[in-house]
C-alpha cells in the first residue's frame, strides 16, 4: 500500500527540501514511489512513499521542516480525496476561545481561564470544565453573547477552505463543545453544511448558568462520525477532522485524515499530522487538490446550513 507525503509552506517549498526529505528517508529505509507533484509550484508538493511512518519519524521530519516554516503531512494515497470534513470551532476555524473571551470582558478570567487550560490539556473531562465555566456566568446578559458573535473572527484560509470545499460538493460539519448561539452565526457564514454544538439555557435574556444535556463532549464528537458515515454509506478512513484539543483527539483519531491546527500538547501527541505554519485553506492541499483547482472553485459556491 503507498502512502502520500505532502510539504506545504506559506512561504517556499523547492527542490532542495524534496532532496533533503529524500536523505532522511533513505536513512529510515524508506523510499519513494512516484515523482514529485507539484500542487502549487514552489509552495506544495506532494510524492508517494512506500511504507507508513511511525509518530517518532513524522516528529524527525517535522523537527527538520520547522526550520523552514515547512508542514509535512502523511495521508494513503487511495484515498486521498476525503468525502467530508469535521471540524472544531473555537480556536481552530475561528481564532477566539468564546468563554475565555467572555471571562475577560467581565472580568471573570482568573476563575475561568485555568479550567479552560485544564480541559484542552486534558487535565480535567471537558463535560465537568465545561459546567463549571458555564455556571460562573450565570446572570450574563444575551446582548453581551450578540456582541461577541458579531467579533468571531475566522482563522486565516478558512474561508478560503469552505468555499472550495462546497464548490466541489465535500461536506463540511462544525462540530463543536461551543454554543450554538455562536456556532449558528459561524456555519452560515462559512457555508458549514451543518453544524452541531451545546444549547446555553436561557431565562428573562440571561443566562441561567447551565447547558442543555446531553453535553457534547469528546465522545460525542466521534459518534458523529459515525453517523454521517452511516447516512453517506461511507467508512471512516474516507472523512477528514480538524481540531486543537483533547476534546478533538477522539474525532481526529477515528477519522482516516486527522489534523492538529496548532494543537495543544495532548492532541499534539495524538495525531501524525500538524498545521504549524501554514493555515486552513492548505487542508485542501491534503484533500489532493491543486492550485488550478482551488482557483477555479474560489469564485463560486452557494450552501443550505441544517442544524442538528
Amino acid at each position: 500500500m503507498d502512502f502520500t507525503l505532502i510539504l506545504s509552506s506559506n512561504r517556499n517549498v523547492g527542490l532542495d527540501h524534496l532532496a533533503q526529505l529524500q536523505r532522511i528517508l533513505d536513512e529510515q529505509n524508506i523510499r519513494f514511489s512516484t515523482r514529485p507533484l507539484w500542487l502549487r509550484p514552489h509552495l506544495c508538493a506532494q510524492i508517494g512513499i512506500d511504507d507508513y511512518l511511525r509518530p517518532d519519524q513524522m516528529e524527525l521530519l517535522r523537527t527538520e521542516f520547522d526550520k523552514n516554516q515547512i508542514d509535512i503531512f502523511i495521508t494513503h494515497a487511495s484515498s486521498q480525496r476525503k468525502k467530508i470534513l469535521f471540524c472544531d470551532m473555537e480556536a481552530t476555524i475561528i481564532r477566539e476561545e468564546i468563554l475565555d473571551e467572555l471571562a475577560k470582558t467581565l472580568n471573570i478570567e482568573n476563575h475561568i481561564l485555568p479550567i479552560t487550560q485544564a480541559a484542552m490539556a486534558g487535565e480535567i473531562d471537558f463535560q465537568t470544565a465545561l459546567e463549571k465555566r458555564v455556571n460562573l456566568l450565570k446572570g450574563t446578559s444575551v446582548l453581551l453573547l450578540q456582541e461577541m458573535a458579531q467579533k468571531l473572527t475566522p482563522n486565516p484560509g478558512a474561508i478560503e477552505l469552505l468555499k472550495v470545499l462546497n464548490f466541489y460538493k465535500i461536506p463540511s460539519v462544525l462540530v463543536t463543545g461551543g454554543f450554538d448561539f455562536f456556532a449558528s452565526r459561524i456555519a452560515g457564514l462559512l457555508g458549514f453544511t451543518s453544524y452541531h454544538a451545546n444549547h446555553l439555557i436561557i431565562e428573562n435574556n440571561e443566562l441561567t448558568g447551565t447547558v442543555k444535556a446531553p453535553v457534547l463532549d469528546r465522545q460525542a464528537k466521534a459518534d458523529f462520525i459515525h453517523r454521517y458515515c452511516i447516512q453517506m454509506q461511507i467508512t471512516p478512513d474516507q472523512t477528514a477532522a480538524v481540531g486543537d484539543g483533547a476534546n478533538d483527539s477522539d474525532m481526529i483519531s477515528l477519522s482516516g485524515m486527522g489534523v492538529g491546527y496548532h494543537p495543544k500538547k495532548a492532541l499534539a501527541d495524538a495525531t501524525l499530522n500538524h498545521i504549524r505554519h501554514t493555515d486552513l485553506s492548505h487542508l485542501l492541499y491534503i484533500f489532493g487538490f491543486t492550485w488550478q483547482d482551488i482557483e477555479k472553485a474560489l469564485h463560486h459556491g452557494e450552501i443550505t446550513v441544517q442544524n442538528s
